[in-house]
């Protein structure tokens, strides 16, 4: 029986930090988020350099969703990025289109920002994960780090299954000449 440790972390977290943590975590994930409103380029990169040399076993990218009412919907509401106000008036008559944009909004596709787009912020995230998995991969190859994950058959197991996953997923990226994971990808094995 595991348990979840839940620690929110910044990019000013050192390194040597999550190194001397995982000593007593066997497997660790952290989320990274991007697209807050004045965030550019440089700072997205920051961050997906910073999720592949953090030594953490999985990274999640998500994008930045302002739900109306929270403090980053008001940020982004100030910057002139998003206005909803008019859908919450109870006088107002909406549109099919109205309802559609904040759908779309709400479910997570990224808004504008000063400096990218929706289209641009899920590019971003899509490398994030290409350099991850990369990264990961490459990092594999080292047997003691591996070695240091196993202390029972379950983690062998599980072990094993990734590592057959992971090996699929490199083969159909070098034939393919495109990174993705495999059609046999199962999230309940990670």
């Amino acid at each position: 029986m595991g348990f979840h440790v839940c620690i929110p972390l910044t990019l000013a977290i050192p390194i040597d930090w999550l190194v001397q943590l995982k000593i007593w975590i066997k497997i660790s994930l952290c989320t990274f988020i991007i697209g807050f409103p004045v965030e550019g380029e440089e700072s997205i990169m920051d961050t997906i350099d910073y999720a592949c040399s953090c030594g953490t076993d999985m990274a999640v990218f998500y994008l930045l969703c302002p739900h109306p009412g929270t403090d980053v919907y008001e940020d982004f509401q100030k910057d002139g990025l998003l206005n909803f106000e008019h859908i919450f008036d109870p006088a107002s008559v909406n549109s099919d289109e109205d309802f559609e944009a904040i759908g779309t909004q709400l479910a997570g596709r990224g808004s504008s920002t000063k400096h990218l787009s929706p289209a641009q912020l899920n590019d971003y995230v899509n490398l994030g994960y290409k350099r991850f998995f990369k990264t990961r991969l490459m990092n594999s190859l080292n047997p003691v780090r591996t070695l240091r994950k196993i202390h029972n058959l379950e983690d062998l197991k599980y072990t094993i299954r990734v590592g057959k996953l992971g090996i699929e997923s490199a083969l159909q990226s070098i034939l393919t000449g495109k990174f993705f994971l495999s059609e046999n990808y199962d999230r309940t094995c990670c």
